[in-house]
């Protein structure tokens, strides 16, 4: 009997050959749209309609606001003048 040869194995070559790199270069969007088909499944599909329309009308609301905010927002100062703030109206004494 002969003793069993070490296994030879080129980890680089190996890599190399079977490495497929994918590059992302586009960007996806994702659309739902009202083309929607509501199903009945514990609630009436007119329920589930409803909801996505409500919930749709609710975020745009966030976003709408969201960006109102921001847009009134930009010239009241920097984080060391908000941190400046929130230390003057702090009611716990500061440390020593």
């Amino acid at each position: 009997m002969t003793s069993p040869q070490p296994a030879n194995i080129e980890i680089g070559r190996e890599l190399s050959e079977r490495l497929t790199i994918h590059t992302n270069v586009d960007q996806e969007v994702l659309v739902t749209t009202a083309a929607a088909s509501f199903r009945d499944f514990i609630l009436p599909s007119a329920v589930w309609q409803a909801i996505y329309f409500i919930g749709g009308g609710l975020a745009l609301y966030w976003l709408l606001r969201a960006a109102y905010r921001a847009w009134s927002n930009r010239k009241r100062g920097s984080i060391d003048a908000l941190v400046g703030a929130l230390k003057a109206h702090s009611t716990t004494p500061a440390a020593s």
